[in-house]
């Protein structure tokens, strides 16, 4: 996904096998973990915002100029469980 600098757009995630709880999405190797909004059994999204977006809503990731490789967490009752969840360009 590309973002312009002064965007702000959901990012949709699908997970066939998602449990039931709550599944986060980090943008940093998981120094930061952001909540994601349940949008069905099987798609989860986060709103994601370019450093010069203007009036975020609240709980919006404001990202700086730079290119991520994204992970969610999610946990299954018996393990974490982590997986690459593709790519994201701020521009």
């Amino acid at each position: 996904m590309n973002l312009p600098s002064m965007g702000r757009e959901y990012i949709h995630f699908q997970i066939e096998d998602a449990p039931s709880g709550t599944i986060y999405a980090t943008f940093d190797a998981g120094l930061q973990w952001w909540p994601t909004v349940r949008m069905s059994s099987t798609e989860v999204v986060l709103l994601v915002a370019g450093p010069f977006a203007v009036a975020n809503p609240m709980n919006t990731v404001v990202l700086p100029l730079g290119f991520y490789g994204i992970f969610l967490w999610m946990f299954d009752g018996v393990e974490n469980v982590f997986r690459p969840a593709g790519s994201l360009s701020v521009e």
